[in-house]
Parts: structure tokens; C-alpha cells; sequence
């Protein structure tokens, strides 16, 4: 009843709404905005990522993710658990997981993720930042040398 009351108070704060007021999207436009890349602002993500588990006998599950525009892309090595742990690589939601239970003593387990975002052009805009960066050096040096050669 608590929950209840709480959003009919919001309810009653936020106002009325009619279903005029708010835009309608597409499922065309939704499948574009949910796909299995990242945007920030317009510039586009490539996501990959490996998720680990190690416990004393050695790597026992690894899963790697790639995103796409279908989704994510997901390959799973090795198997959930050894003994009295379990492990488990999740990925859902737009989130990864990576969780163990284990109810043994003296473990050794070891999680690892590793997260590579690429900026596809990446190396064109870091060559145009470096010819930049070396203009504004060499104008600097150019202006030094002759401040030097006033005072002599």
C-alpha cells in the first residue's frame, strides 16, 4: 500500500499527462538506438570484452564479448566451477557480470576483466593531433629563438 500511495503522489506532483504530449518511437528507431555499440554524442564505439576466472588449477572460464550492431557476439571457454565454487560470467542487459559462489576453505580464485573501447579512425585523428602538437612546438621554438636573439 506504501508503494501505492508513493507513486500516486508523484502522480499528483508530476500532473497530468496526456498521450499527446509524448513522442512516439518506432521500433525502427529503438532497434538503432539500442544495437550492440556505444555512442558518445556522434562519435561511434567499437566494445570488446574478456572476462576471467582462475582458480588453483588454472583458467577455469573465460568469456568474450564483442558487441555489434545485431548485439552482443558471446564465446564461452571452460566450465562453471570446481569443487565447491561456481563461477559465472553473465551478459545481459547491457551489463556484464562476473560472479563466484563458493562455500570450500583455502581457495584460490582470481577474477579478471579486460574492457577494450576503439574508436574506429582513431589513428587518422591521432596523426592530424600529432602534426598539430608539432606546428605548435616549432612556432614556440621559433618564437623563443628569436626572443633570445633580440637581447644579444
Amino acid at each position: 500500500m506504501k508503494a501505492l500511495t508513493f507513486f500516486t503522489c508523484i502522480a499528483l506532483v508530476a500532473g497530468p499527462v496526456s498521450a499527446g504530449e509524448l513522442p512516439l518511437v518506432g521500433d525502427a528507431e529503438l532497434d538503432q538506438q539500442r544495437g550492440g555499440y556505444l555512442l558518445a554524442g556522434s562519435l561511434l564505439f567499437d566494445l570488446e570484452a574478456t572476462m576471467r576466472t582462475y582458480d588453483e588449477w588454472g583458467l577455469a572460464l573465460q568469456t568474450d564479448v564483442v558487441l555489434t550492431p545485431e548485439g552482443p557476439q558471446v564465446t564461452r571457454i571452460g566450465v562453471g566451477g570446481n569443487g565447491g565454487a561456481n563461477y559465472v560470467h553473465h551478459v545481459a542487459d547491457g551489463s556484464l557480470l562476473n560472479i563466484v559462489t563458493n562455500t570450500d576453505s583455502d581457495r584460490l580464485i582470481r577474477q579478471e576483466t579486460d574492457i577494450t573501447l576503439t574508436l574506429p579512425g582513431f589513428e587518422q585523428v591521432q596523426a592530424n593531433m600529432a602534426k598539430d602538437l608539432f606546428g605548435l612546438h616549432l612556432g614556440d621554438d621559433v618564437a623563443t629563438a628569436g626572443a633570445m636573439s633580440v637581447g644579444r
